[in-house]
């Protein structure tokens, strides 16, 4: 399997995807970390939520990532936010 990079970058935070995905008025609940350049993958932005301190990430497309063992794989949005301890939240 041929090695994966990605590069990790901290630019001016992009909240389109979250907002597009929990609505402007849940923003303020998560921090923007940084985004994810890899090989064959969109642009990953990390968002960690502040309570439960666990990260959500989305892509501009809109869609949600885990990370894997040695890389990310798409999942549900449902999924995403039960990783991150959050659905309780909604």
């Amino acid at each position: 399997m041929p090695e994966t990079t990605y590069f990790a970058q901290i630019y001016q935070p992009t909240w389109v995807a979250l907002v597009r995905a929990i609505g402007e008025e849940r923003v303020g609940d998560w921090m923007y970390m940084f985004s994810l350049n890899g090989t064959g993958f969109p642009t990953i932005h990390a968002y960690k939520h502040y309570d439960t301190r666990r990260y959500v990430y989305l892509s501009d497309d809109g869609l949600f990532w885990a990370r894997d063992v040695e890389t990310f794989c798409s999942i549900t949005a449902q999924t995403a936010f039960k990783s991150a301890d959050v659905e309780g939240h909604f």
